[in-house]
């Protein structure tokens, strides 16, 4: 085995976490919709911090209720890619926090929204149409599948969804004071 072999093993075993290029942009987007639906102005940092999903082909279902993850941690949403070949991905979403307490109302009203959100459901495509716009100039090392482009669009979207539900519900975020949503998923190339 050689070291590309290995870099690519590597890479195919590890959790990919990103964090998206736009993200004072989407913050200070999510907060200036959340002024505009309350009416008033308010201050802080959403804190979206996403990690973006690399999965491969297939179709996709929901897990409905339990949201056990094959890493023995419960997700506060799921799916999976049922692939024709067999080997289907598994997907978990869970809320993650920082300087709240996990029983914090933020917290628990976090993990409610994403839990509520019907993934199969969402509208992606302004989202996947960015993403695939950015992707056609990425170069070919850094180029992703159309299933990893549409599994990264409705990633953002649930998370864009979920922060700002929590803003009009008057939470305000900010450093070190916030909620964030990761994802895992299991080898989906």
């Amino acid at each position: 085995m050689n070291e590309i072999e290995l870099d690519a093993l590597l890479r195919e075993a590890a959790p990919i976490v990103t964090v998206p290029n736009d993200l004072t942009e989407r913050r200070t987007a999510v907060l200036a919709k959340g002024r505009k639906r309350q009416g008033r102005a308010r201050v802080g940092i959403a804190g979206a911090v996403a990690s973006v999903l690399l999965l491969g082909g297939g179709t996709m279902a929901v897990a409905g209720g339990d949201h056990m993850t094959p890493w023995g941690w419960m997700a506060d949403n799921s799916f999976t890619i049922e692939r024709p070949a067999g080997g289907n991905c598994f997907v978990g979403m869970r809320i993650e926090w920082d300087g709240v307490a996990e029983d914090d109302p933020m917290v628990q009203d976090a993990k409610t929204i994403l839990n509520s959100i019907e993934l199969q459901s969402l509208d992606i495509a302004d989202v996947l149409a960015e993403a695939r716009t950015s992707n056609e100039n990425a170069p070919a090392i850094s180029k992703q599948t159309e299933d990893e482009l549409r599994m990264q669009a409705m990633f953002s979207v649930a998370s864009e969804m979920t922060f700002d539900e929590l803003i009009a519900r008057g939470y305000e975020m900010r450093v070190g004071h916030e909620v964030s949503i990761s994802a895992e998923s299991t080898a989906c190339r």
